[in-house]
């Protein structure tokens, strides 16, 4: 049984056996090999309306990236996700985590003043309740000006798993950004010391050691031109504000970053996304890769 929007149950029904994935494949790829001449449209349509699992969880990325034994199901009816304000995407979930696309602008989790706007976390927390599920965890941050993938657990064991995996570096977060101007190198690998300047509220990064924490990333240019360059950005270290203040520090801050020095705001926004996340999962052991597209309007 699963809760709808409305609260009330309904039964979700198998109309197809399992299909064995046999290969590394994307989702939506391997289900127009077993879709029975549906077209793209009409699978894209399966995932929106939540009527594809994956081992059991529902899964609505078309690119979610599928593993040799992986068992893929097609329900009959939909279970709409509640997603009021459209600020964040539920891209997967099992009994044990939830995995959001966050919508820029969008605060990641808590409250702010009086607790009236709506945060990642708490619409999470509004679905989870409606599953009678007491709460949600955040397993990591997303800044509100960011958009993209996070991650939140069912238990607090699990969301002290997943932490000690990133102190530990199994949990990898990918980015894309568009920074001003033309990068010089198409790949890069950048080091700083970065340390938080409390009267600006910003975090300065330095070429030395100034007392602050080392802090690296490895980059490489997409597309560029005179004016922006598109990058993916892969952390080696997590830290705040991170990618914002290593490529202000380098002379291409994120275009729409005026804390960090930006010049222009192309997109009436902070050009930064969260684009991948690969840990392995606290439960079964298996290594999770979930990505979300490039935002159409950084292309």
């Amino acid at each position: 049984m699963t809760l709808p929007a409305n609260g009330k149950p309904q039964r979700v029904s198998v109309v197809s056996k399992p299909y064995i994935v046999r290969q590394t494949i994307e989702l939506l790829p391997f289900l127009l090999q077993i879709g029975d001449g549906r077209s793209r449209t009409a699978l894209k349509s399966l995932l929106t309306h939540r009527r594809i699992t994956v081992n059991g969880a529902v899964v609505t990325a078309y690119n979610y990236k599928l593993q040799n034994g992986d068992q893929v199901e097609i329900k009959a009816g939909s279970v709409p996700a509640p997603n009021p304000n459209h600020k964040i995407q539920f891209v997967y979930e099992d009994k044990d985590m939830i995995v959001i696309d966050k919508k820029h602008g969008t605060l990641d989790g808590g409250t702010v003043d009086d607790g009236r706007e709506r945060t990642a976390y708490s619409i999470a927390l509004e679905r989870a309740k409606r599953n009678k599920q007491n709460n949600v965890f955040l397993v990591h941050r997303l800044e509100r000006e960011a958009s993209g993938l996070l991650l939140m657990t069912k238990s607090e064991e699990t969301q002290l798993r997943l932490r000690e995996d990133a102190k530990k570096g199994l949990f990898k977060r990918t980015f894309v950004a568009v920074l001003e101007g033309k990068i010089s190198t198409k790949n890069g690998h950048l080091t700083h010391w970065l340390k938080k300047t409390p009267y600006t509220k910003t975090t300065m990064a330095a070429d030395t050691d100034n007392g602050g924490m080392r802090s690296e990333l490895t980059y490489k240019t997409l597309k560029s031109n005179d004016l922006f360059s598109l990058v993916e950005i892969c952390l080696i270290t997590d830290r705040k504000h991170q990618i914002r203040a290593q490529f202000a520090a380098i002379g291409h801050p994120v275009a729409g970053d005026k804390k960090y020095g930006s010049t222009v705001n192309p997109l009436k926004r902070l050009c930064l996304h969260a684009s991948k996340i690969v840990f392995y999962h606290p439960i079964t052991g298996k290594k999770m890769e979930i990505t979300t597209p490039i935002p159409k309007e950084f292309m």
